[in-house]
């Protein structure tokens, strides 16, 4: 991998990917051990994890937890002290199910990311057209400004959703603005009005705009695609169906391929994603498992290089997936993920690195 533009992780062998990823894995260790006040005393010396494979990282490293995080001292320490003059964008939980979780981003972070996700639409990229995107998300949330981003990126003009107003008001800006791309949740949370929403909007005012004659992709996130929403969708002709899958601690860990968007890739960038089982293992194909996640990418003149913002590292996101190791027929090699749900009776012991249940 050149750059984060560059696609090799997603088609390269199994072992190729787990090289790589392991050697950005042990630059970052080393950088948050030597520079983030949060990890200095928590991660053991960079001696015992120099020579691990890949797999045997996952079993040495410590997870972070949910509870860490909101007792410490201060979000800040998340932060090498040197960085913290970089930081420009701050994001937060909702704090649903506890204390919020802050989640900071250097430009260069904030950029890695974005550029990360462009790697996963290159049906929109692949031909000079143009781009109008309806962005239902909440714009106080990092979904709203990470979407607007993305499509900005690749040449598309976001249009967000006012905020305040109704579905109704919403559905009008759609077709006022001739949107041919929206970017909304599957279902209604606090996160943005919902697809589910729009479309029985569109049915109650006898509208004929949703369809595969006026838009060209929906792109998805917050929840795993139901069958039943994919049908429908496939059912009005649009073509392309995008699902993503992240937190507002790391960004975007998963994202669906065309061959099956009821499944997510997982996404080789600023984050890298696992899926372990209670002893750290890697978790085989068609066994539910733990996401550990973390920030290991960034770049920098059109290289690669360590985050530089909140280092969540080996983050146990608190989410337990079914994995699927084998190839997909679109062509990436990364494992896929399905069957998303919170863990049940999770508490914060660890032992060995690893959260019990």
């Amino acid at each position: 991998m050149k750059n984060l533009l560059d696609n090799s992780l997603e088609s390269c062998t199994t072992k190729e990917r787990e090289n790589f990823i392991s050697k950005r894995i042990k630059q970052q260790f080393d950088y948050n051990k030597n520079k983030t006040p949060f990890h200095t005393n928590r991660l053991p010396e960079y001696g015992k994890i120099a020579n691990l494979s890949y797999e045997d990282l996952f079993k040495a490293i410590p997870y972070m937890t949910k509870s860490e995080v909101r007792n410490a001292e201060s979000p800040m320490s998340l932060v090498a002290n040197d960085d913290i003059a970089n930081l420009r964008y701050s994001y937060s939980s909702s704090g649903t199910t506890g204390k919020p979780a802050y989640s900071f981003f250097s430009e260069q972070d904030n950029d890695a990311s974005i550029i990360s996700l462009t790697r996963t639409i290159p049906e929109l990229q692949s031909n000079k057209q143009e781009l109008t995107v309806y962005n239902g998300y909440n714009q106080a949330h990092i979904s709203g400004p990470l979407f607007n981003s993305m499509f900005r990126h690749i040449g598309g003009l976001p249009v967000p959703r006012r905020f305040g107003i109704s579905d109704e008001v919403a559905y009008e800006q759609i077709t006022e603005t001739k949107c041919n791309i929206l970017t909304i949740p599957w279902t209604s949370t606090n996160k943005g009005g919902s697809l589910e929403d729009l479309l029985s909007t569109e049915a109650k005012l006898g509208g004929n705009y949703i369809n595969g004659d006026n838009i060209k992709a929906i792109y998805c996130s917050s929840i795993e695609l139901s069958e039943d929403l994919a049908e429908e969708i496939q059912d009005l002709d649009i073509p392309l169906i995008y699902n993503s899958y992240g937190t507002t601690e790391v960004s975007i860990v998963a994202v669906s391929c065309q061959s099956n968007p009821l499944s997510m890739h997982l996404l080789p960038g600023m984050t890298w994603a696992e899926v372990v089982d209670a002893q750290g293992n890697l978790t085989p194909s068609g066994e539910v498992g733990r996401v550990i996640a973390s920030r290991i990418m960034s770049q920098r003149n059109d290289e690669i290089t360590t985050c530089n913002s909140s280092q969540y590292f080996f983050y146990e996101i608190g989410d337990e997936v079914l994995v699927d190791r084998s190839p997909c027929q679109c062509g990436r090699t990364t494992p896929r993920i399905s069957q998303i749900r919170r863990f049940s009776g999770i508490n914060d012991n660890i032992e060995g690195g690893c959260q019990t249940l």
